[in-house]
This record gives C-alpha cells, sequence and structure tokens, in this order.
C-alpha cells in the first residue's frame, strides 16, 4: 500500500460536459490535483435495481482544505485503480482535515 503511514494518494478528476463540433454533448475528465488522504471503508451493499443486482462500495476520505480547490459533486475520486462518485462534502472542524468526503463507487 503506498502512502504515508496511515494517508493514501488520492487523484481528483473534474468532470464537464461541452459540445463538440457536431453539436453532441460530450463529457470529458480532468485530473485537477493529487493529494494524500485518510481513507475509511464504509462497507458494501448489494441491491436490486429495474431486477438487476447492483454492488455499492461508500467510502469516506478526510483531505486537508485548501481554498484554491472548489470541488464538487461534479467531482470523481480514483484510489487504487477504481472511480469514485462523489456524494457529500463537509467542512469538519479538526486541526489536519477540514474536508469530509464521502463518495460511491
Amino acid at each position: 500500500m503506498a502512502g504515508i503511514g496511515t494517508f493514501k494518494l488520492i487523484k481528483l478528476y473534474q468532470y464537464t460536459v461541452a459540445k463538440d463540433v457536431t453539436g453532441n454533448n460530450t463529457e470529458t475528465e480532468a485530473l485537477r490535483f493529487r493529494t494524500f488522504a485518510e481513507v475509511k471503508d464504509g462497507g458494501g451493499s448489494l441491491g436490486s435495481d429495474h431486477s438487476h443486482n447492483t454492488l455499492s462500495n461508500e467510502k469516506t476520505f478526510k483531505i486537508r482544505y485548501r481554498p484554491d480547490w472548489n470541488i464538487g459533486t461534479k467531482w470523481k475520486i480514483k484510489y487504487f485503480g477504481k472511480m469514485y462518485g462523489i456524494t457529500s462534502i463537509e467542512r469538519i472542524n479538526e486541526k489536519r482535515f477540514n474536508w469530509l468526503i464521502r463518495a460511491e463507487g
């Protein structure tokens, strides 16, 4: 496992939708930031959606607040090769970490 102690490397990608030359909407991803985070596994669940089995996996990422970062729910986190969609972002009042990000993959 790569990282410093309990911190793991994560990458933050921003997804944007733009029109191409033919007028179709295209989704593009851009790597914006790399940082270290404290990652906690929230467990997974098995569900059924329209007669299809679905698996969800929730993780919680604690990262240091940066005033120049404008992270939103249209962003995704890549952690150990898997993409996680951000579901919520909270400001927490701790000494080292100020953002608590919940994501599902």
